[in-house]
């Protein structure tokens, strides 16, 4: 499932939203997202796109072993030019300041730490590096993109902060507005792994998890309010 969400600094730009079900069945609560807004870098209409995907397959959520299986280039097909050799971007933050960031907002929400899995991060890096901005639509995982923002810090302000406050905690569901939020706080996800690379566009953020949250039907038992 994925939705979108791109903000500019002179208004919204529109989306156009659309069902996609997941290869179990279940229905995904997230949307797929249509928008040919491309990402921009400089001046005053700078657009930042922040995407989320999480497809849901429970027969083959990830552990340690399945998620080796995942690190190869099948379906890699960038189209952004790469400005600098892969290697040389750094990732802006550690691991373990990048883990921080989540447990902190998970904390608050009432549910445990997520660990860093370094064969997501492998595979986000994989597919940070080919400057393509989209989803790998691997149903396997959950995923948050991010272009056009200059720290993790910001990106999480992004999908999370900015997120919570629309969030119905009371209804619970779906909401294209807090997807990226209720994956970071999502209690059933229990690995990270993220990377960033340098664009010609700007940095692309890429963060993979496992297991995927957003699951139709399953909010209640997986998002909970802040803890004061």
């Amino acid at each position: 499932m994925r939705s979108v969400l791109l903000i500019t600094l002179v208004g919204a730009v529109g989306i156009v939203y659309g069902n996609v079900v997941s290869p179990t069945g279940l229905e995904n609560d997230h949307h797929a997202s249509v928008d040919q807004t491309e990402p921009s870098s400089t001046g005053s209409n700078q657009v930042i796109d922040v995407e989320n995907t999480a497809m849901i397959d429970h027969d083959s959520l990830l552990n340690n072993d399945t998620i080796s299986d995942i690190t190869g280039n099948d379906h890699l097909d960038g189209n952004m030019e790469s400005e600098e050799d892969p290697t040389a971007m750094s990732m802006l933050a550690s691991p373990g300041q990048i883990v921080q960031m989540h447990n902190i907002r998970r904390a608050r929400h009432q549910v445990g730490p997520v660990r860093w899995n370094a064969n997501l991060a492998n595979y986000a890096q994989r597919w940070a590096n080919q400057c393509h901005y989209g989803h790998t639509n691997d149903p396997r995982y959950g995923e948050n993109i991010a272009m056009g923002l200059p720290t993790w810090e910001s990106v999480m302000k992004a999908w999370s902060d900015d997120e919570e406050g629309l969030f119905n905690f009371q209804s619970g569901g779906f909401s294209v507005a807090t997807g990226h939020f209720t994956q970071i706080v999502w209690k059933g996800t229990s690995m990270v792994g993220c990377a960033a690379q340098r664009c010609a566009r700007g940095i692309y953020f890429v963060c993979e998890y496992a297991a995927p949250g957003n699951v139709r039907g399953q909010y209640r038992q997986n998002v909970f309010p802040r803890r004061y």
